[in-house]
């Protein structure tokens, strides 16, 4: 019997390893995919040294795609990747203020998203991240209601942001009944880069300005190894502008400016997650 008093702990001592090792591994990692809308509404401001202000707005409704997973690396390090696009811009009006005076066109928005993170995991639930995104919107302007003889403008805006934030994850993704998912970010940029075809000589480099992301995923194992989901987020982009430079418009050297502007974007998806392990 003093013998078996010796060897019982010995047993649960190469157990429990054992059982922590399954309980990290059920944390394992998930790839997702989800399709549904988001509403952005893009603004822009600018006065020129001439004195000439201008304001904008412009909204749209658009059909939304996202994509993307997580690695498990170890028990402290996960690694999360996302991508998310606008699958089809509609068009739209943007309402333009030329010294108050109303001047409309037509526009399309494109917005495209990478997302590359890492998690330090305070635990399983709670972890801190930190990574970056390229972001480049495209914006495609024509019908000009003052200029009735200009075809489509072209802009792209592209972004490498620093990221930082929040991410929890309540429960083991496809093992179990509901998992609630939450994220917070806030990313400062690091690169710019802004052109126009009006002005294909002259291209806007200020990265001033920040980026806030935050969105909830809800989610319902339907059997082990896969669940469906709901989600909706909200994000917001900042960018200070550029200028003047001297840039040439139609031959014309003229001041050039890329204004003020913001685009914000609200989000709502349904998702397939699975983990078949």
């Amino acid at each position: 019997m003093k013998k078996l008093s010796h060897i019982t702990p010995l047993i649960a001592s190469l157990f429990l390893p054992l059982s922590l090792s399954a309980n990290e591994k059920s944390y394992d990692g998930y790839s997702y995919i989800a399709i549904g809308i988001n509403h952005t509404t893009y603004k822009e401001r600018v006065t020129t040294q001439s004195g000439t202000s201008v304001h904008s707005k412009a909204s749209t409704t658009d059909t939304y795609y996202m994509t993307g997973g997580l690695v498990r690396f170890n028990k402290d390090i996960d690694f999360s990747y996302d991508l998310a696009s606008t699958l089809y811009p509609n068009d739209l009006t943007e309402d333009v203020y030329l010294n108050g005076t109303y001047q409309p066109n037509h526009a399309t928005i494109l917005l495209n998203h990478m997302s590359y993170l890492l998690h330090y995991k305070l635990t399983p639930n709670h972890r801190i991240v930190a990574g970056g995104s390229y972001i480049l919107n495209t914006f495609k302007r024509f019908d000009f209601m003052n200029l009735p003889t200009q075809g489509m403008v072209e802009e792209r805006s592209a972004s490498v942001t620093a990221d930082i934030g929040y991410w929890y994850e309540s429960s083991p993704a496809a093992v179990k009944g509901f998992r609630l998912t939450f994220k917070a970010l806030l990313g400062l940029p690091i690169w710019q880069k802004t052109t126009n075809t009006n002005t294909t000589s002259t291209d806007f480099s200020n990265p001033d300005g920040y980026n806030a992301d935050t969105s909830i995923w809800i989610h319902y194992t339907m059997q082990p190894g896969w669940e469906l989901g709901w989600v909706t987020g909200y994000s917001y982009m900042l960018r200070e502008g550029d200028g003047p430079k001297e840039g040439s418009v139609n031959g014309v050297t003229k001041n050039i400016y890329w204004p003020h502007n913001s685009t914000s974007t609200w989000y709502t998806t349904l998702s397939i997650t699975w983990n078949f392990r």
